[in-house]
């Protein structure tokens, strides 16, 4: 099957895609150390010039700013394990746990990723836990990129999420999915619209 060039791009979370190879990352690291926030003394996020005047909110106040804010995407990451739609609100942003890690993450100018070049989005991470181990990752894609993109399954999930946050019945985004699982084997197309009328349940 022929593709796009050079690809398309799903974004897992609803932030500036400049944030997106850091947290894929960092969501990595977290699942595979089991990292608990309680554990967290700091976190510090390397990148280029560039893109730490893109993010720029390191103290957000709305959920507006926490989207280009990497202090906040990486302390949602940390409380929550996940930053969708729900995470990214006034009421969320201002609760006292998420400022008090958002304290705990430096983002800054990194020479090394800054010589990487601005074609690229160098994310250089370093946690450090409270026990004194640290552990380390970088990214220059993030997930959902065309060198790293979704699978349906975690499509799916990021659809879900969506669905959930707009209040619509499990049953209605089940079907929706199981639908276009199979959509290239769809006999009739036309019953895809029902799935999508506010009318649907």
């Amino acid at each position: 099957m022929p593709t796009a060039d050079p690809g398309i791009s799903l974004k897992p979370y609803p932030s500036g895609s400049l944030s997106h190879p850091a947290m894929t990352e960092m969501m990595r690291l977290i699942e595979l150390h089991d990292i608990r926030p309680a554990q967290v003394n700091q976190v510090a996020i390397g990148a280029n010039h560039a893109m730490t005047q893109a993010l720029l909110h390191h103290q957000p106040k709305t959920g507006l700013e926490a989207k280009f804010s990497m202090e906040f995407c990486i302390a949602s990451l940390l409380l929550f394990r996940k930053a969708g739609l729900a995470q990214f609100t006034n009421q969320v942003v201002q609760r006292a746990d998420v400022k008090e890690m958002i304290a705990k993450v430096k983002y800054y100018v990194d020479p090394e990723a800054e010589a990487a070049g601005f074609d690229k989005m160098t994310s250089i991470i370093k946690i450090t836990l409270k026990s004194g181990k640290v552990i380390s990752g970088r990214a220059i894609f993030g997930k959902g990129s065309p060198a790293d993109p979704m699978t349906f399954e975690e499509a799916a999930t990021k659809f879900r999420g969506c669905a959930e946050f707009a209040e619509w019945p499990k049953s209605k985004t089940d079907a929706l999915i199981q639908f276009v699982a199979g959509l290239e084997s769809a006999t009739d197309i036309a019953r895809l619209a029902p799935l999508l009328g506010s009318e649907s349940a």
